[in-house]
């Protein structure tokens, strides 16, 4: 299950010892957490992607937990977990409540539909897309339907809500906002992309979308408050944190842009093309590359500090106090100390 690196200096691009991490670990490589934009939480790090499998993995030493094989899966609906339940999507058309403690199913909800969407849990609902175009609220607790709506191509995103309001992406360009009690249509629009995975974000200034334009929504008309042209990717989630967005297009160019005004502060080459969201800790930004290398940036400069070459496409990590998870596509998930 698990191979272990260990070095004075850690795993860096040259090898041993020429990198700030102490530590690196990673899950065998037939796990297959491709697409896996991981959860984590204390006790775990919980991950699924385009295998059957949704596993707790020990953040010390990566062993499992607890392991969970989902019916039909092969899509990557990865998890999100609240402080009771995971919640994972899976190709069967089922979504499953699963126990943080032992990854017993609490409930399932059939939806007739293949879910690659990663859900969204919020004030006890839990929403999802579905490839036939869907979106379903979901009570949390019972696995029972609250609504379900028609948005039109597949929704592979991860659905965004302010409370009284949830936005989706579909893969077609549609962003459609929704009322989160009824499921009734407020707006629907068509941004420019050539597949639309990116999920929407919701700013007290607007709705942040990623299609080939990266974008700002006005909340209650979808009209476009502000457009940078070519500078996303619609494969690619932006990170937004202090009123900046980070986001990188389809050429592998980072930008940080304002999200009141849309003006670019810095860009940064990094080499290569991205399909992970950056991450923001410690006043240090990483971002991880399709060529292996995880990134470490400077946040208000654009300057590159560091880079470890891990291995493999690089997806969307998460980090727990100084230590960050990032899962690959190769299927394994590489843990560095930072």
């Amino acid at each position: 299950m698990v191979r272990s690196k260990y070095g004075a200096g850690g795993f860096g691009a040259d090898g041993y010892g020429t990198a700030t991490s102490n530590f690196f670990w990673s899950t065998t490589d037939d796990e297959h957490f491709q697409y896996a934009a991981i959860a984590s939480d204390s006790d775990a790090v919980y991950a699924a992607g385009l295998g059957t499998a949704v596993a707790a993995v020990d953040q010390l030493s990566g062993s499992p937990t607890w392991r969970f094989d989902r019916q039909g899966s092969l899509v990557d609906s990865t998890p999100t977990i609240d402080t009771e339940r995971l919640y994972v999507g899976s190709g069967s058309g089922t979504v499953y409540a699963l126990g943080l403690d032992d990854g017993a199913p609490e409930w399932t909800a059939d939806i007739d539909s293949a879910v690659a969407s990663s859900p969204t849990v919020a004030s006890g609902t839990v929403f999802v897309g579905t490839n036939d175009g869907q979106i379903c609220a979901i009570d949390a607790t019972s696995g029972a339907e609250i609504w379900s709506a028609v948005v039109g191509a597949s929704v592979y995103s991860a659905p965004a809500t302010d409370g009284a309001t949830v936005y989706v992406t579909a893969a077609d360009g549609t962003v459609a906002a929704l009322s989160v009690s009824d499921g009734d249509e407020i707006w629907s629009v068509a941004v420019t992309a050539d597949t639309l995975r990116a999920n929407p974000i919701v700013t007290t200034a607007g709705v942040v979308v990623a299609g080939s334009d990266l974008q700002l929504l006005d909340t209650e008309t979808g009209d476009a408050l502000w457009t940078l042209t070519a500078a996303g990717s619609g494969e690619t989630t932006p990170l937004v944190a202090d009123g900046t967005i980070y986001a990188t297009d389809e050429s592998g160019i980072l930008r940080a842009v304002a999200v009141d005004s849309g003006q670019a502060d810095w860009t940064l080459t990094l080499g290569s093309t991205v399909h992970a969201t950056p991450l923001l800790n410690d006043g240090i930004l990483y971002v991880g590359t399709d060529d292996g290398d995880l990134v470490a940036i400077d946040p208000e400069t654009g300057t590159e500090t560091d880079r470890w070459q891990l291995g493999g496409r690089i997806m969307t990590p998460t980090v727990v106090g100084s230590t960050i998870y990032a899962p690959t596509w190769g299927g394994s998930i590489r843990v560095v100390a930072v």
